[in-house]
This record gives structure tokens, C-alpha cells and sequence, in this order.
């Protein structure tokens, strides 16, 4: 099949473009607001975020403190976890009245008077130190010393550790000396070595501390740590060696009563306890020591209770008791019992403790008795 087709061209005239017209306000018109919908699901948790900078420390001084706050008295200084510090701001109360309080007293032992008189006030008053005689006080700013004059000395001659005793030689002229066959160990043990011709010892009488009226005996309570020691000397509290019990006369002292037939039974407590300080604190180490007991009565036969006595008045009974603490022992365990007359026993120790009662054992040794103490007698 064929097709046919032909074009031509006609000539088309264009005008002049005509002025642009004026443009037009545009208008929006917003429609009312439609229904709310329904809320959706919660959607899926974020990611955890990095952990905020906290409060870590706070701190305050009343004095200049270091960098960065130096010079800042007063202050609390706040520091946070990332290590800044910064400054927290200035605290500080009224200051306070201030009372100033003062007290004297006088301790220990004077022969020539104390040294604090008065405290009145907030003043305290102390008594002036002045020197005389072979004696003068020398100010030397922070302390003041005690010194002899030299003038007054004395020509002194011995031994170091011999003890030390005044002498006349044959002009007059008196002078200090160590006395031979002596010497003094100043510790531990404090010991006197010395040689003597004669020797002569104080003898101490203790009192009753007690009275038990129902079986009419003397109670004498004895602390060997208190009345031996070398602190016992130095306190003035040492009866020496030797122990002097006289229930007639304490019973006398105590009543009234000379009724020389009905003279009360005699007991001794050792009233040391088991927590008092070791043996090497009061006697030295490696050291033993003795004393002696001397009992002017005993406690044989019967006694009368007493009327004035509540209980068992007038009764007639016998010392049922032991005469001495079981930590005070004796040989084969010995149970003595003193006569009526002197009876003289020694006690010793080296430090060793009782297994009953926990305090120390002293051993004792009859060195005088009428009649055998270990054995009834009528």
C-alpha cells in the first residue's frame, strides 16, 4: 500500500508583547481544625546517655587553705567528679565569749610549805622561791634553779653506791663519807648490800579492820603489796618487817573491855587480789622476801559472846575458823593454830602465785610457839 503526504509554509505575523499585568495578592484561608486522633504506640527506648558530672566531696577550713583557694579562711570548697573544685562561699558563725579558767592546787608532800597560794577570778597566786643560808635561787628565764653555795660546802670522800654518813675529823671540821662494807644497788632490785655488828629493825602494830561480833573474832586484813614494797617506804606506809598483832589491846581500844579471859579470836585476810601488778613491779626481779608475824594471843580454848552481841549472846564457842589466808601456806599443809601465849612465824615468798586463789604464796615457819600449833592441845 502507498501512502502520500505534503507539507507547506505560510507566513504567521507576531505582534508587539503587551505590558505585564499587576500581580495579585495571594490569599490562604486556614479551615478548621480537625478531630484529634487516637495516640499512637510508645515508640522503642533511646540509648542510655553518658552519666552527668556529681558532687563528689565538700570541705572547709578555718585557715588559709592551699590553691586554688588559698587565702580563703572560712570557706567550703565543693569538688565534683570531673575534678574541677570550686568555691562553695564563706561560712562562719559569731564568734563565742571566751572564759579563761584557772585552778591551783598542791600535790604531793612539802616540808617547807607550798608552792601555789590562790586562785580568785581567773588569777592565779603563787608563792616566790628566795634562796638563804647555804641556799640560792638563780632566774634563768624559762626555769628557775636551786643551787648550794659552794662556800658552804663540805669535803665528801668514798665509794660511788656506799651509803654516805656525816664525820668529825680530829680538828672539828665536819665532811661526808661512804660508809665501807656497804652498797646500794639502784636497780632493779634496790638492794643494800652491807656488814654490821648490830642490827636493829622497827616492829610494826597493825589494827583490826573488822569485828564479827556472832563468833567474837578480830578481823586483820593484810596486803603484802601495800605494806612491804619499796613504795610502801617511800609513802611512809611500812610497818618494816615484822607484823605486831595484840588483840588485847585492840579489843580494849575497841570496847572498853580488860576481861583478860574472854580475849576474841584473831583472824588475817590477805586482801592482795589476782589483778594486781606482778611480782617484778613491787619487789624487783629475781628477788625473794620475808616477814614476820608476831601474834601476842591465840586461839585456843572457848570463847564467851559477847552480851551487846544480837545473836548467840552469852553462847561459849571455839575458833572455827583458820587463822591464816590458804595462799599463806605451811608445811605437810598445816592447818596451825596459836596458843594462848607469843607466837612468832616467819613468811616467805619468791613470787609464786597460788593455784586457788591467784595471789602470791608465802611460805610460812614457825619460829616460836608455847605449845606445838599443829597439834590439839587441851
Amino acid at each position: 500500500m502507498s501512502y502520500f503526504y505534503s507539507t507547506s509554509a505560510h507566513p504567521l505575523n507576531i505582534g508587539v508583547r503587551g505590558p505585564t499585568g499587576v500581580t495579585g495578592t495571594p490569599e490562604v484561608i486556614i479551615g478548621a481544625k480537625g478531630i484529634t486522633g487516637a495516640t499512637g504506640n510508645q515508640g522503642a527506648s533511646g540509648p542510655t546517655g553518658p552519666q552527668g558530672v556529681r558532687l563528689i566531696g565538700i570541705t572547709y577550713s578555718s585557715t588559709f587553705g592551699a590553691a586554688p583557694f588559698g587565702g580563703k579562711p572560712y570557706h567550703l570548697t565543693l569538688i565534683y567528679s570531673n575534678g574541677v573544685t570550686t568555691d562553695g562561699g564563706y561560712y562562719r558563725g559569731p564568734t563565742g565569749a571566751t572564759n579563761y579558767w584557772l585552778k591551783g592546787e598542791n600535790v604531793g608532800y612539802a616540808t617547807g610549805g607550798a608552792f601555789f597560794q590562790d586562785s580568785t577570778n581567773g588569777e592565779l597566786t603563787l608563792k616566790s622561791i628566795t634562796g638563804g643560808g647555804g641556799v640560792k635561787v638563780i632566774d634563768e628565764g624559762d626555769t628557775i634553779r636551786v643551787a648550794f653555795k659552794t662556800f658552804n660546802a663540805v669535803n665528801a670522800g668514798g665509794e660511788f653506791g656506799q651509803l654516805v654518813f656525816f664525820n668529825q675529823n680530829s680538828v672539828g671540821s665536819t665532811g661526808l663519807s661512804g660508809a665501807t662494807l656497804t652498797h646500794y644497788h639502784a636497780g632493779p632490785t634496790f638492794a643494800l648490800d652491807y656488814t654490821g655488828f648490830k642490827t636493829k629493825e622497827v616492829m610494826g602494830r597493825i589494827r583490826p579492820s573488822e569485828y564479827d561480833c556472832s563468833s567474837h573474832t578480830l578481823i586483820y586484813k593484810i596486803n603484802p603489796n601495800d605494806l612491804f614494797t619499796l613504795n610502801a617506804a617511800r609513802d611512809s606506809k611500812s610497818f618494816g618487817h615484822t607484823i605486831e598483832i595484840d588483840p588485847e589491846k585492840d579489843f580494849f581500844d575497841l570496847t572498853g573491855s580488860d576481861d583478860a579471859d574472854n580475849i576474841p579470836f584473831v583472824r588475817i585476810v590477805d586482801t592482795s587480789q589476782p589483778y594486781d601488778d606482778d611480782w617484778k613491779f613491787f619487789f624487783g626481779d629475781s628477788t625473794s622476801y620475808a616477814f614476820t608475824v608476831v601474834l601476842l594471843k591465840g586461839n585456843r580454848g572457848e570463847r564467851t559472846v559477847p552480851d551487846y552481841c544480837n545473836q548467840s549472846a552469852g553462847e561459849r564457842i571455839t575458833f572455827s575458823q583458820t587463822t591464816f589466808p590458804s595462799n599463806w601456806k605451811f608445811p605437810r599443809n598445816g592447818n596451825p593454830v596459836p596458843h594462848d601465849g607469843i607466837d612468832i612465824i616467819q613468811f616467805l615468798t619468791i613470787g609464786t602465785k597460788d593455784d586457788l586463789t591467784e595471789k602470791t604464796e608465802w611460805y610460812g615457819i614457825y619460829a616460836s610457839a608455847i605449845n606445838n600449833p599443829f597439834r590439839e592441845t587441851n
